[in-house]
């Protein structure tokens, strides 16, 4: 479990960009507060271990930049990896006006 972070990415403003890991699977959550309108917004978090491994989630944000939305997204992961997660690299591609 890593400590939540705001980024900036693109003109894009994410606040409260948490990761976290149960079991065997990992997720990332956060809150897009504002940015360039799309409709269809998808967010690539590219997260890496305190092992050196690095896993990217993608998650959707619908109608970013209209105002603040939530976004989540998870992935599988081995069980029992006990690892400590951080934030590497996020990237923006808008899906749709």
């Amino acid at each position: 479990i890593s400590s939540a972070q705001d980024l900036s990415v693109n003109g894009y403003s994410l606040s409260m960009v948490n990761v976290s890991q149960s079991e065997d699977m990992l997720e990332v959550s956060g809150r897009l507060e504002y940015g360039p309108t799309c409709s269809n917004l998808k967010l690539s978090i590219r997260l890496q271990s305190d092992k050196g491994t690095h896993k990217t989630i993608n998650c959707m944000v619908k109608d970013a930049g209209t105002g603040s939305s939530l976004f989540q997204g998870s992935s599988k992961i081995k069980k029992n990896d006990s690892l400590t997660w951080t934030v590497e690299d996020v990237k923006t591609k808008c899906m749709g006006n």
